[in-house]
């Protein structure tokens, strides 16, 4: 399994870009192999990565990303079909708008979002809960009951394997859906939106 790209922001201002292979979001630590850094003396190579020292990672198509592009970040109609639209406010003061399949719970180590463009640079955003000074939802003028509904689904491989995610389009008569993949039995598996083919699977729980 290919590894990740992320950039690791850190609460002090320090960067570091880097592939990792262990990330969870129940895990409290993380291994970065780092290929560039911010820091003085450019510390390069593996070192273990503390979440609790963190801000936030971002998983990313590429290092250098695309300067010549303006990302959007205000929310569009439509954009609900992709998650849940929130806001999230940093306690250094920036603000993401950023869209989420899951609660965004600041209760735990910290939680994944959606940048929302789709063209963006970044694939997924996990936020460090410790570093959140506010989340609101929903976004100015969508009511409580608006959006779409999410279900926490366990799909189980014909192979053994497992994820656990959520799914917004979900349909038995269809030959799969789309799952925002949380966890998976396989620690070099990657995170993230993937699509799931009902033929390769044994089944899949609604919990």
């Amino acid at each position: 399994m290919a590894a990740n790209k992320v950039v690791v922001k850190y609460l002090d201002g320090r960067i570091a870009k880097g592939d990792t292979l262990d990330f969870a979001p129940i895990r409290n630590t993380f291994h970065l192999n780092v290929i560039e850094t911010n820091e003085e003396g450019g510390n390069l190579g593996v070192r273990e990565v503390d979440i609790s020292h963190l801000k936030a990672v971002f998983f990313v198509k590429d290092f250098a990303g695309r300067p010549e592009y303006k990302e959007r970040d205000e929310f569009l109609p439509g954009d609900e079909k992709r998650g849940k639209r929130i806001t999230i406010e940093f306690r250094d003061g920036e603000k993401l708008r950023a869209l989420t399949m899951t609660r965004a719970d600041t209760t735990k180590g910290g939680f994944l979002v959606s940048p929302v463009d789709p063209e963006s640079n970044n694939i997924r955003i996990f936020v460090v809960s410790t570093a959140v000074k506010e989340i609101k939802e929903p976004f100015v003028g969508e009511r409580e009951d608006e959006g779409p509904t999410f279900n926490k689904v366990i799909v189980k491989y014909l192979d053994g394997k497992m994820l656990k995610g959520s799914t917004l389009d979900f349909d038995p008569t269809g030959d799969g859906f789309h799952l925002d993949v949380i966890q998976t039995s396989e620690e070099s598996d990657s995170l993230g939106m993937r699509d799931i083919v009902f033929s390769h699977l044994k089944a899949v729980f609604f919990v």
